[in-house]
């Protein structure tokens, strides 16, 4: 069996090494491979040039996604994956700095499921990421419910 393998796609060393850190830990003998823009980002998911070579760069079983970067957004990449169908049949977190109510309504448009704001350590988006890995049963998603707003949303904005 082949290692549980996390894209994580992120512009910010520190907070990459910080999350690096913590999924080695929760999720040992997982591969990361981290790429810094969107751009690298479809390349990889869409296997052009050196990441056609899937035995180095496999393709991913979750990809862990910022929304503010360069070369495109996370919206942009959002909206490609989802234009090839890809947020239906791979499993994509967006961990990110905006707490704001329209990035998240926007991420939920898109079709994202899963999207956690970071905290110093990232735990609560680690542990997701670690229980996925584990095949331990998919937590629910924590986009919208009924009233327009997700459980983590709604302790977040009392």
């Amino acid at each position: 069996m082949s290692a549980f393998c996390i894209l994580h796609v992120e512009d910010d060393p520190d907070d990459a090494r910080i999350v690096s850190l913590g999924l080695e830990r929760a999720v040992p003998g997982c591969f990361i491979q981290r790429l810094t823009n969107g751009q690298q980002a479809i390349r990889y998911l869409a296997g052009d040039g050196e990441y056609a070579a899937r035995a180095r760069y496999p393709f991913p079983d979750l990809v862990l996604l910022d929304l503010r970067m360069p070369l495109p957004s996370g919206f942009e990449l959002l909206g490609w994956m989802g234009a090839r169908g890809l947020l239906q049949r791979l499993l994509v977190v967006v961990l990110t700095g905006s707490p704001l109510p329209p990035d998240f309504n926007r991420a939920g448009e898109l079709g994202l499921r899963y999207y956690f704001v970071k905290t110093p350590l990232c735990e609560e988006a680690i542990e997701f990421i670690a229980k996925v890995a584990s095949h331990s049963q998919l937590p629910p998603p924590n986009m919208p419910g009924p009233d327009g707003k997700s459980q983590s949303q709604r302790s977040f904005m009392r």
